[in-house]
């Protein structure tokens, strides 16, 4: 697990500043061509949404911590691949 922080703006032009746990993807193991584990998917968990210092985490709706993570998983795998 890595933590990884992430600048989100919502629509109002709110910035909040963002920290979240990151877990990349796993790929199962096989045996003799057949599928031993499953694959798992990359995943990041908002666990800090600060404005101006203040945590809001909190105070965030489901949809919206949903959308945070995903972004931030988005924009930190697109950085791994063009470094």
């Amino acid at each position: 697990m890595e933590m990884i922080s992430y600048t989100y703006t919502h629509d109002c032009g709110i910035v909040l500043e963002c920290t979240l746990e990151y877990e990349p993807a796993e790929t199962g193991s096989t045996e003799n061509g057949l599928k031993m584990e499953p694959d798992y998917p990359s995943v990041a968990t908002l666990t800090a949404a600060k404005i101006n210092g203040a945590d809001i985490f909190p105070l965030l709706g489901f949809d919206l911590i949903d959308e945070i993570e995903e972004l931030a998983k988005q924009a930190h795998e697109s950085q791994e691949i063009d470094v």
